[in-house]
């Protein structure tokens, strides 16, 4: 099969990041991806009137279309392509070290990838990671067919008025934090209130049910949010309907009563995603359901799902003074990656301290391999926990968050950057995790050197560093590694 120009970002950026200074002329470029890649057949095609072959030109269309540019992954000046601090949080985000990085690692630099099923038992086989892979419209949808036992929608109708009683009561849950960017302009409200008058169908909305009986938004929230703030008196119809001018300015308190009652009677088609349907499941859903709208990630997703004590607490943990000091201010919050790292880092903690005998993990949730599945579980299990757990919780993150910063700097979740390479590498989450791991429930505060000597030999392990080419497929083994020298720490 041809590779295609959006195959070309990943590879290309990762040859970026590993070049000194992080630039590399476009000449060198294409011959450096066409060692790594290897493209045959129709991408060697010479083009009409043209030295160049068809992959040389489509790497040469990254440049020219400002495909890398326009997304601020590079700088590109006088032939030149440089890589941003965007560039290489994406390789960071995209978990790239997959097959064709490993691959890329063992023929095109000529040495051989460790085998890591060789050195530890407890490693797991390679899986593919799309954790927090990004949602477009343009893309399309894969078709999947869901086993019928773990898939249970069921079609409903609910009245307007209906459903902001279930708000007000908070059987019915919006978050307020997901989509902030998508606002509707006072016109789209408008029109809608319109429509309804006009006895117009609306499309579906779709809710899920979780455990508790409440309905959560999967897709409709905007719908919904402009006729609660109409029937809360919140704006009014303007002075653009197209239809019915007569009601122009109005709030709803200004409308007749037979009016105010088209509207609260009115019925919004609706279906709800009831249990057992699975997490995985739920997620795709909310995806394709989602997907001619704002593009989402999965913790956006999660966030929307799994409302409740966890997404209060991970708003909390991220927008802490502790949190940010630790990363030197540099995890962005736009699209909840703050959010992602802090989950994962409690989840796997949790999931680590099983045989500890706090209460904490009376819900324990064994780690299988899929971290979507695994995310999902402990945001629904951190939902059912005490308030005493939460704080628990929070007073561990925070406490962790202190210590990594006062023994080992601001570039404790940092790798050490390649060799010949000035550029300081982003926060990795594989390491975040397991040093939020090493530092919970401890006060290594008068074993600091100790810490200091310990992290220094581990970021000098090869083999160590080499677990951090797939962030999940290793993860067993970097978490046994930072248990020995936990242990180590405390017992000396």
């Amino acid at each position: 099969m041809p590779i295609t120009e959006t195959e070309l970002i990943l590879p290309a950026l990762y040859l970026l990041a590993k070049a000194k200074d992080g630039k590399l002329p476009t000449k060198i470029l294409i011959t450096d991806l066409r060692l790594m890649l290897k493209p045959k057949g129709e991408d060697l095609k010479i083009l009409s009137g043209r030295n160049d072959d068809k992959f040389s030109q489509k790497v040469r269309n990254l440049i020219s279309h400002k495909t890398l540019v326009k997304l601020n992954y590079i700088n590109y000046i006088n032939g030149v392509l440089t890589i941003t601090n965007e560039g290489l949080e994406y390789l960071q985000d995209k978990d790239i070290f997959n097959d064709f990085i490993e691959k890329y690692e063992e023929e095109y630099e000529g040495e051989k990838t460790i085998d890591f099923n060789d050195e530890d038992d407890y490693l797991e086989e390679e899986i593919a990671d799309d954790t927090d892979k990004e949602k477009t419209k343009e893309e399309v949808i894969t078709d999947l067919i869901y086993p019928q036992a773990s898939l249970n929608i069921e079609r409903t109708q609910f009245s307007v008025f209906e459903l902001k009683r279930k708000k007000e009561n908070g059987k019915l849950l919006l978050d307020p934090d997901f989509q902030r960017e998508d606002v509707w302009k006072p016109s789209q409200k408008a029109e809608l209130i319109e429509s309804i008058l006009m006895n117009i169908p609306l499309p579906f909305i779709y809710l899920t049910e979780n455990k508790k009986g409440e309905l959560v938004v999967v897709d409709g929230r905007q719908r919904l949010t402009a006729l609660f703030e109409f029937l809360n008196d919140k704006f009014s119809l303007g002075n653009k309907l197209k239809i019915l001018k007569k009601l122009e300015n109005k709030k709803f308190s200004q409308l007749e009563p037979i009016l105010q009652g088209t509207i609260e009677d009115y019925q919004l088609l609706s279906h709800i995603i009831k249990p057992p349907t699975s997490d995985r499941i739920m997620i795709d859903i909310f995806d394709r359901v989602n997907r001619s709208g704002t593009k989402l990630n999965n913790q956006e997703i999660r966030n929307a799902l799994y409302q409740g004590q966890s997404t209060k607490l991970l708003k909390l943990l991220s927008e802490s003074e502790e949190f940010k000091i630790a990363t030197n201010y540099s995890i962005k919050t736009d699209r909840m990656k703050d959010k992602y790292i802090i989950l994962r880092a409690i989840s796997f903690y949790l999931w680590k301290n099983k045989y500890n005998g706090n209460d904490l993990n009376s819900g324990y949730i064994d780690y299988k391999g899929d971290t979507e599945d695994f995310l999902a579980k402990y945001m629904e299990n951190i939902n059912m926990l005490s308030e005493n757990e939460i704080q628990y919780l929070e007073n561990m993150f925070l406490n962790t968050m202190k210590q990594s910063y006062s023994i080992l700097g601001d570039d404790a979740f940092r790798l050490p950057s390649n060799e010949n390479s000035s550029i300081k590498r982003p926060i990795n989450m594989a390491l975040f995790e397991i040093i939020t791991y090493l530092f919970s429930n401890e006060d290594f505060y008068e074993k600091k050197e100790l810490v200091k000597i310990e992290y220094d030999l581990m970021m000098k392990d090869n083999v160590f560093l080499k677990s951090f080419l797939s962030i999940d497929s290793n993860l067993k083994y970097r978490f046994n590694k930072i248990k020995e020298i936990k242990n180590k720490i405390k017992n000396a």
